[in-house]
């Protein structure tokens, strides 16, 4: 792929997006001065300085770090920190989904659900084609169960487990899954027992229990959206949900309540091994613990998180890698524990309001950075590994002293965030099917897609219509397709995309599977993809979408490569599994996981990400493969909040994890190796002004065979 600048013509407008969010109330909060900054750290003592030039066998520290900043911002939060919720999710009756209630279930809030809507998963999951599952909806109703729903073909076997499932409701307050009062099984903390259950496909080696347990790291397209799972009463070892997903998976619009406020764990994420996944708009009232993670693979990103009334610790971390955003919680104990040594968590812009003489962060052991906390009714935000952090707000904190290769400030870029923009869910009037056009879901390689999905574009601008779906299906593309018009949403219904055999294929000359053209809308959503098939090329992971557009784009839930042109709109990813050039634009991205790119030595997967002169932030980032995983450079400014690196293989002994060149990034991250030799010597390449400087491996935080990175700042004073 060329990765020299290219431009919109010269015709084509570049305005101010509008977005479809509405801005988020704020809060109040005082204002760390730079004066008690000084004077927290006399109290504390032996905090020592900041680490602005890190020599090599220069001696590490484990002292925290308390950042100077500028006045901190204000919260977006809202007081039960998820966005507002628009209307009913339904779907057209050629879609694909598969409704609970034709299986039986009632919703009526009295007849037992269970074995109803255990068929209606057992039937449906990806046993027969690998990845294609179909969307279990739940209408509204209360659906009472009495026993755990399995994601098996056969529910009454040992193992047999398969991801792939998707469950989503109507409306989160209106879909409500209820585990009966006093029911058999759940009462007891020492043996607890989930209400839903996501799985992993059977791995290949590691310690996992997929027998006896579902464990694993392919558990892969597990998705929960919009409902509410409720305990019910008298049910002391319910987990509400019991969640594994990995590289694409989400729990969105989704409450999890315990009837009396007992219980075991809101949203377990015990079991080896979860993440990526990106959990967003969720709230829990009750548990002992409101989320609990032990394992430490891999990263789970948290955004607008709402915890209430836990008796033990609202979010209970031993040893894995959380990136969270917007944490609202209200708590009589600790918002956080984390006690394990591998344990790392970034967060930033969250209000934590207590009644408790304790901290609302207990940092035993773990590293840990902090933006924009307050901390209400506690006794401080932090308590950090045994010494209690003065005040009730932090601007930022860092339990390790900050790494530099270069004088910097010794803070984060601090990047404006913008929320996700969505679009309303269309009325079913507006949507217009692929296949009453001609397409063919059926799977078949030799049949080229495009010109009919083409022609239900072209087809639906005419007629107004705003949303495009692929009922459910596996379809086979030989030729770009242009997105543009009407179209304000495009919907995969988890349907599987790939290219067709030659010589219809007409992807050999680099162009793109889709481009994302101008349209009638500020905004275009594509979302809901499920896995690959016949992928042949590197058509996916190389040329899968190309940004021509002014408008704002947002992927969600999906797979597939991104490149821009200069001009184009900004681009924002959810649950994103991607590799991408951004040239001069703005990205704003939650759970992304560019490990599925084409393996080198194809040129394009190294770096994973080009940041050629943009703003690049970023909440929750995992990679896999031995190479680069971001190059900045001719002025870009790139923020990771939160990482995973993960290299599998061995790494080349001169290849850094991220370069600067003569631009700004700050970083939190971890390198993860399982096995000596499978980790980045070379941490961070840096230029400035002629001069290259390399942070090692040897000079920063050891995590088993790899590395931690709480807070590194490379940029300069004048930027």
């Amino acid at each position: 792929m060329d990765n020299t600048n290219q431009q919109l013509p010269p015709n084509q407008n570049i305005n101010q997006p509008q977005s479809y969010s509405q801005p988020r109330p704020k809060t109040s909060k005082t204002v760390t001065t730079v004066a008690m900054v000084v004077l927290i750290i006399i109290i504390i003592g032996g905090i020592g300085g900041y680490v602005l030039g890190t020599r090599k066998n220069q001696p590490i520290t484990t002292s925290p770090t308390i950042l100077p900043t500028t006045p901190m911002p204000t919260s977006p939060s809202t007081p039960d920190s998820t966005q507002p919720y628009v209307g009913d999710i339904v779907f057209p009756a050629d879609s694909g989904i598969i409704n609970v209630k034709e299986y039986g279930a009632k919703g009526d809030g009295k007849t037992d659900d269970t074995a109803a809507i255990q068929k209606a998963v057992s039937e449906n999951l990806g046993k027969k084609e690998k990845g294609l599952t179909a969307i279990i909806y739940i209408p509204s109703g209360t659906y009472i169960v009495t026993n755990t729903i399995l994601p098996k073909a056969d529910s009454t076997v040992q193992g047999g487990w398969i991801p792939y499932l998707t469950l989503r409701g109507q409306h989160r307050d209106k879909s409500i899954i209820k585990l009966k009062d006093n029911a058999l099984g759940y009462g007891s903390k020492s043996a607890p027992k989930a209400v839903l259950f996501t799985a992993s496909s059977q791995p290949e080696g590691g310690s996992f229990d997929w027998i006896g347990k579902g464990e694993g790291n392919s558990a892969f397209h597990n998705f929960i959206f919009d409902l509410t799972v409720d305990t019910g009463k008298g049910n002391p070892g319910a987990i509400g949900i019991d969640y594994l997903g990995n590289n694409n998976g989400a729990v969105r619009d989704v409450k999890v309540v315990s009837g009396d406020g007992q219980g075991y764990i809101g949203l377990s994420l015990v079991r080896k091994s979860p993440g990526p996944a990106f959990i967003k708009n969720l709230i829990i009232e009750g548990f002992d613990y409101g989320i609990k993670s032990e394992h430490a693979t891999y990263i789970s990103t948290l955004e607008h998180i709402t915890l209430r009334n836990q008796k033990i610790a609202g979010i209970y971390n031993r040893s894995h890698i959380f990136a969270i955003r917007d944490l609202q919680s209200e708590n009589s104990v600790p918002t956080i524990i984390q006690e394990g040594k591998s344990g790392f968590i970034t967060l930033i812009d969250s209000n934590l309001l207590g009644t408790s003489s304790q901290s609302a962060i207990d940092n035993r052991q773990g590293e840990i950075f902090i933006r924009n906390v307050a901390a209400p009714g506690y006794s401080s935000v932090i308590k950090n590994k045994g010494s209690v952090i003065s005040g009730q707000s932090i601007s930022e904190f860092v339990s390790n002293e900050p790494y530099s290769l270069f004088p910097s400030p010794q803070k984060s870029l601090n990047l404006p965030v913008q929320e996700t923009p969505d679009v309303p869910w269309d009325p079913l009037d507006q949507w217009v099917s692929v296949q009453a056009y001609g397409a063919d879901g059926s799977g078949r390689k030799d049949f080229d897609n495009s010109p009919a999905v083409q022609k239900a574009i072209d087809e639906a601008n005419k007629l107004g219509k705003t949303t495009l779906y692929f009922p459910k299906g596996q379809y086979a593309f030989g030729d770009t397709i242009r997105i543009h018009g009407s179209i304000r949403k495009v919907h995969f219904m988890r349907s599987s995309l790939g290219v067709v055999n030659s010589p219809a294929n007409k992807f050999g000359d680099g162009r793109h599977l889709m481009a994302i053209e101008e349209g009638n809308h500020p905004a275009l959503v594509i979302e809901g993809g499920g896995r690959n098939f016949n992928t042949g090329s590197t058509v996916m992971s190389r040329f899968a979408y190309k940004h021509i557009s002014s408008k704002t784009l947002v992927l969600k839930n999906l797979g597939g490569s991104y490149e821009n042109v200069v001009g184009s709109g900004p681009v924002f990813f959810e649950d994103m599994q991607t590799c991408g050039i951004f040239r001069s634009t703005k990205v704003w991205a939650r759970q992304w996981n560019p490990e599925g790119c084409a393996k080198p030595p194809d040129p394009f997967v190294d770096p994973k990400i080009l940041n050629d002169g943009s703003d690049v932030w970023i909440l929750g980032l995992k990679t896999e493969r031995p190479t680069t995983i971001i190059e900045t450079k001719n002025g870009g400014r790139t923020e990771v909040l939160g990482s995973l690196i993960y290299p599998v293989h061995p790494v080349p002994a001169d290849m850094p994890a991220f370069i600067n060149r003569d631009s700004s990034h700050s970083l939190s991250f971890v390198i993860y190796a399982h096995k000596a030799g499978a980790s980045h010597q070379i941490i961070i390449e840096e230029t400035r002004g002629g001069e290259t400087k390399q942070l090692k491996k040897s000079q920063v935080l050891p995590r088993a065979q790899g590395s931690m990175v709480p807070f590194y700042a490379g940029y300069s004073n004048t930027r």
